[in-house]
């Protein structure tokens, strides 16, 4: 279309009413918005008064919605700024500045909303501020522009300061001050030392509702004295920091969302509103355990290191739908996990969870005796079965069974497995299970018995076991007749009667073709079982050789 043409299209949309503008303009690609922006006055005018968000960037270009190169002076940024309705603006520094820091860029446009302000039209319509660089193009605050920042958008409720520098007091000093921010979130920013003790300032807000906050490599100084009155959710992550000083009962009682990197005891306070607990550093006692599930009764989303437990609570009324622990680093896992109330987490998850529960190196077993063990495990397999998140780990990674540096391994294994039971039925498509302890047919026999319905896959050894599995005389036939649902058979890293000829006549004598990887044999060794198993005319199961990673 001709110049004449969009400008003819742009009158035409700038007739339409206000909310019917504001839904054409809101869904317009990036290059429409561009395109209708470069038409005409008209259409920038259009664009102006309705495009729900405008990134402005140095060197006086406004960018509407992605990438637009224009010069122009603040006075374009204005005309949206003193609009009606609401718009999220974007300061941005991705680019050098050519003959002028960002300071003073920052300062400039500050200094034009206010100029605009004293002559009747306030910058009323940003109600959102993002403050953002990229690289090592800082974009930084200092004092001039941290003073004028508040006065600037007198209608600001959120604000966003991403990657950049802030450099005295007066940024704070002026957020403390803003009349509507409810909404603080700074991540990666740059303090320099008068800065980070200016931060405490924001303790004297009085409608800082929420605080998202990544301290980085700030330390203990970047943290506030007390909570501003009116917060209601306080998320900081970084270096490890003492912000439960923070906590009174007083705060405790408004909270609704709180993650904290430092230490916190909620067995200390009482949580009528809290809906979100994250403390990835913090391992719960059984006392915070009964507390929440008595005094936080929307609580939903709990993420912490882990959770040590002595009684059960299992069966105990709970609101929880969301639990993240952190099994690396904790002793035995068996306890929480048949201790708590999993029957509403529809989310269970940790790095490795699946792979981590069973394990029994010997140290963090205690004093506890191969019924005990078992009695936990099977009352941790029905918490697991019963429960919606419990059955969703259990397919997202293999089973692992880890026995270590123990003289009964043989009597454990057998036990845990027996003890497994419940977990036949969590799944129709069935179970992928990791042996990483020694092997024997009666182990097999005992899994057949208690999961043999529902194993459709099994490992014997792991790389990532660090020690080899004993494979005994029994093991291999016990699976030519058991677990019939059982298609594919992984062996890494094994030693015992599992060589060459062991396997080939596990293969000869396994009545239905299955999928059998190996990793404990060379490739030559594989190619010379299945040679031999040609040379008999087998066409059934056959080995494969693969590598540690898979």
């Amino acid at each position: 279309t001709t110049m004449e043409e969009r400008d003819e299209q742009a009158q035409l949309l700038g007739l339409l009413p206000n909310v019917a503008a504001y839904n054409v303009a809101k869904s317009l690609s990036p290059l429409s918005s561009i395109a209708l922006f470069q038409a005409s006055r008209a259409a920038r005018d259009l664009v102006l008064q309705h495009a729900p968000k405008i990134t402005y960037k140095p060197g006086s270009r406004l960018l509407v919605a992605n990438v637009f190169k224009r010069p122009s002076s603040h006075e374009s940024l204005g005309m949206a700024a003193q609009r009606k309705g609401n718009l999220s603006l974007s300061l941005m520094n991705d680019e050098h500045v050519f003959g002028q820091d960002s300071e003073a860029w920052l300062a400039e446009v500050f200094q034009a909303s206010l100029s605009s302000a004293l002559a009747g039209d306030p910058w009323v319509a940003v109600t959102e501020l993002r403050l953002v660089s990229h690289a090592d193009k800082k974009l930084t605050i200092g004092a001039l522009a941290g003073a004028y920042l508040g006065p600037a958008f007198p209608a600001l409720q959120r604000c966003t300061l991403q990657s950049i520098a802030v450099h005295g007091s007066a940024l704070f000093l002026g957020m403390a001050g803003c009349k509507n921010l409810q909404h603080l979130t700074m991540d990666k920013v740059q303090l320099d030392e008068t800065a980070a003790a200016a931060i405490q300032l924001l303790a004297h807000s009085t409608t800082l509702a929420s605080l998202n906050f990544d301290a980085g490599q700030q330390g203990n100084s970047c943290s506030l004295p007390a909570l501003p009155a009116p917060m209601t959710s306080l998320h900081v992550q970084g270096k490890h920091q003492d912000w439960e000083r923070c906590i009174t009962p007083e705060v405790a009682a408004r909270l609704q969302h709180l993650a904290l990197p430092g230490p916190l005891t909620p067995s200390r306070f009482q949580w009528p509103v809290l809906h979100t607990l994250i403390t990835p550093s913090v391992m719960l006692g059984q006392a915070d355990v009964d507390q929440l599930l008595a005094h936080a009764p929307h609580l939903h989303t709990v993420a912490v290191k882990w959770i040590s437990m002595t009684e059960s609570r299992a069966d105990a009324a709970c609101s929880w739908r969301s639990l993240t622990l952190d099994p690396r680093h904790a002793g035995l896992l068996l306890a929480p996990l048949a201790y708590l109330p999993l029957k509403g987490i529809t989310h269970l998850g940790g790095e490795e969870f699946n792979q981590s529960w069973l394990v029994f190196d010997g140290d963090a077993d205690g004093d506890l005796s191969i019924s005990e063990l078992a009695a936990l495990a099977a009352a941790a397999a029905a918490n697991l079965a019963g429960s919606a998140g419990g059955r969703a780990m259990l397919q997202a990674a293999p089973l692992r069974l880890y026995i270590h540096e123990r003289e009964d391994s043989q009597e454990l294994a057998c036990a845990v497995a027996a003890a497994l039971a419940p977990l036949a039925n969590c799944s129709d498509r069935g179970l992928s299970v990791g042996l990483c302890c020694d092997t024997s047919g009666q182990l097999i026999e005992t899994l057949h018995e208690s999961l043999g319905s529902c194993i459709t896959q099994l490992t014997l050894g792991n790389v990532d076991c660090d020690f080899y599995v004993y494979v005994d005389a029994t093991a291999l036939p016990a699976l030519c007749s058991k677990l019939p649902r059982m298609d594919e058979l992984r062996m890494c890293d094994v030693e015992g009667l599992c060589d060459v000829a062991c396997l080939t006549t596990f293969c000869l004598r396994m009545p239905r073709t299955i999928a059998l990887r190996v990793n404990h044999l060379g490739p030559e060794e594989v190619e010379s079982v299945t040679g031999a198993l040609e040379a008999f005319g087998h066409t059934g199961t056959s080995p494969e050789w693969y590598a540690d990673d898979g």
